[in-house]
């Protein structure tokens, strides 16, 4: 079983719907929704990492999309240099809402994927 996750653009009607994983689902809600575990999961984990290294997290993006497979970078700074962190649109929506910072799509990847959403359907 999956999961869908669909992002919406911030100034326009498409809505960019990607497949994922129940756990990488559950993962993003609990992000979202601020939930506080009894332990740290891999995403607030790999947080504090970036965080105790003296990094930030800057956004992410979905990059890409090559034969039916989203991808997505990470932005970080670190050392005051911007570095791109390949990694699945899962694992950086995860991330960038546990860090409130904002999730981007490429053109390209809204062009190629992206849907308008009858009224009353979303």
């Amino acid at each position: 079983p999956r999961r869908v996750v669909i992002l919406k653009e911030k100034n326009g009607e498409r809505h960019l719907p990607i497949w994922i994983g129940i756990a990488e689902a559950e993962s993003i809600m609990i992000g979202v929704q601020g939930g506080d575990m009894p332990r740290p999961l891999t995403h607030d984990m790999t947080l504090s990492i970036i965080k105790c290294l003296g990094g930030q997290v800057n956004m992410a993006i979905i990059s890409n999309l090559r034969n039916d497979c989203f991808y997505s970078d990470l932005i970080l700074t670190v050392d005051n240099k911007k570095v791109a962190i390949d990694c699945r649109p899962s694992d950086a929506i995860s991330i960038a809402v546990r860090a409130n910072v904002p999730i981007f799509a490429e053109e390209e990847v809204l062009n190629a994927a992206g849907i308008i959403l009858k009224e009353g359907s979303s």
